[in-house]
């Protein structure tokens, strides 16, 4: 049987319970209050996106097996995975953060971002993500233990890449789609965030591979720097995507459409009068 464990998971962590609970309730009052407003306004996009992201909360414990992330585990826990246990408050933030994010990237293309501002969208992110995460783990609600790369006050700097351009590819998603995601059907964004979170193991693997062996702290650092990259293509190719789906929306308006059907009428009539002259030799041969 084998048994890879390189280093020892810190078992006895404890989060901070009174954080837990106030970040819980904020996170599930902001989460009532979104959901509530897209009934109010039958956007079932935002409401596909805020199920889809908590549902993607169920990948965690692979994530946090392959990159050795520990949570406290005197939190309430939601499910255990590989050993694992997984708080409540995993599910909830998803929720909140990963399918608030989504939206907001969805929001911003479809008020005529370009590539280059898609671009800046997944920086402003990642660094908003970065902090984010350096914040609440002075609550110790989690941990990266083991050597980690790139680490500045605790936290792996590759990860602010992964998580950041995990949201830009789901509201990038949603907006490449948004003609056929209309009305009921567009309770399908419910699908995108798990999708868009299998993304992280596209461009983390080079990292988790290395650290899941003896390597050296500078080889995992430098190893990081091309999962990092890796997102950097990424986001530079969804920015195409959002400039050509725009440009395909605005097609139909454009000159060469608008020139083809104002020609329609005239080829209509010339195959018409091509017809009938058909027709009048037919029967000219016949009387004959």
């Amino acid at each position: 049987m084998l048994n890879h464990v390189l280093y020892q998971a810190p078992t006895g962590l404890r989060g901070d319970k009174t954080a837990d609970t106030i970040v819980f309730v904020i996170s599930l009052v902001v989460l009532a209050g979104l959901l509530l407003w897209g009934l109010r306004k039958r956007d079932f996009r935002l409401i596909g996106l805020l199920i889809g992201a908590g549902l993607a909360g169920f990948v965690e414990a692979q994530l946090d097996l392959l990159s050795r992330i520990w949570w406290a585990s005197d939190l309430p826990t939601a499910y255990t995975v590989f050993g694992r246990p997984i708080p409540t408050l995993v599910l909830a933030t998803y929720s909140l953060a990963i399918g608030g994010g989504m939206y907001l990237v969805y929001r911003i293309c479809a008020a005529g971002a370009k590539r280059t501002d898609i671009i800046r969208l997944g920086v402003v992110l990642m660094v908003a993500e970065s902090v984010f995460e350096m914040i609440l783990m002075t609550t110790s609600f989690y941990k990266y233990y083991g050597p980690q790369p790139l680490r500045v006050f605790g936290f792996p700097l590759y990860w602010g890449a992964i998580n950041s351009v995990s949201m830009v590819a789901g509201g990038v998603g949603v907006y490449a789609y948004r003609e056929r995601l209309t009305g009921r059907a567009a309770l399908l964004t419910i699908a995108i965030p798990p999708l868009a979170f299998g993304l992280d193991f596209a461009v983390g693997w080079p990292t988790w591979d290395v650290m899941n062996t003896h390597a050296s702290q500078l080889t995992m650092s430098l190893v990081s720097l091309s999962t990092i990259a890796l997102c950097g293509a990424e986001l530079y190719m969804l920015s195409w995507v959002v400039e050509r789906s725009t440009a395909q929306t605005a097609a139909p308006i454009g000159s060469d459409d608008v020139a083809v059907r104002q020609a329609q009428p005239a080829l209509s009539l010339g195959r018409d009068r091509v017809r009938q002259a058909g027709a009048g030799r037919d029967d000219q041969v016949a009387i004959r």
